[in-house]
């Protein structure tokens, strides 16, 4: 089996969300896609949602689209949710064109007022289709494709980091802190993040050298 990973730009973000949704919202992880109606156009998920300091739930400018059905559980500005969304016309012949029964969709995906993240898991030429099919939509034209030839070394790495950790490291990634040259300085990612200059560096540091570690 072959994992695929799609990041998508903040213009699909938008289109999904609007644009006031992440003005209080850190990210949200959807850790559980409990049932996909294509003929209704919805599906029931369970999310993880990190608002910003001093929001509170309530707060959220939910996209029309979404309803935040019931509270699981609080705990310090995160929140599991059950959420019913209809999906976006936009998106609905990209939808019926990929959940196909020989791709698993994996979740977590994530979504930061920057990225989303989707994974998905197939053989060989199922996910050479998906890559085929998207490259067909205008919507995902700058869409960036990571192709990973084992999940299971890919779930492994994130198993040895902290929650706290791995959060750290994919704001990381996703704001430009990696790239060459760097989008945003330490000092704006740790401001994003809520935490001082030197305890981001610390966090960054520590899981830095456990995936140093693990893979060499």
């Amino acid at each position: 089996m072959r994992m695929l990973k799609i990041n998508l730009e903040r213009s699909i973000l938008y289109k999904l969300t609007g644009s006031l949704f992440f003005k209080s919202v850190k990210s949200i992880d959807l850790l559980e896609c409990l049932k996909i109606d294509t003929q209704d156009n919805f599906k029931l998920i369970i999310v993880k949602i990190v608002v910003k300091d001093g929001t509170d739930l309530k707060q959220l400018k939910l996209p029309e689209n979404a309803a935040i059905l019931d509270i699981l559980n609080s705990d310090n500005g995160t929140y599991t949710c059950l959420m019913k969304v209809h999906f976006n016309k936009v998106f609905i012949p990209v939808l019926k064109k990929f959940f196909k029964d020989n791709i698993i969709w994996k979740s977590p995906t994530y979504m930061n007022e920057n990225a989303i993240s989707l994974t998905c898991i197939g053989d060989e030429k199922s996910l050479n289709k998906i890559i085929q099919d998207i490259g067909d939509f205008e919507t995902f034209k700058n869409a960036k494709l990571s192709y990973f030839h084992s999940c299971i070394e890919q779930k492994g790495i994130q198993q040895i980091l902290t929650s706290r950790q791995l959060e750290v490291m994919r704001c990381a990634k996703d704001w430009g802190y990696y790239n060459s040259p760097r989008k945003i300085t330490s000092k704006e990612l740790a401001e994003k993040m809520g935490c001082s200059k030197s305890t981001l560096l610390e966090h960054l540091k520590n899981a830095e050298n456990k995936i140093v570690n693990y893979i060499i």
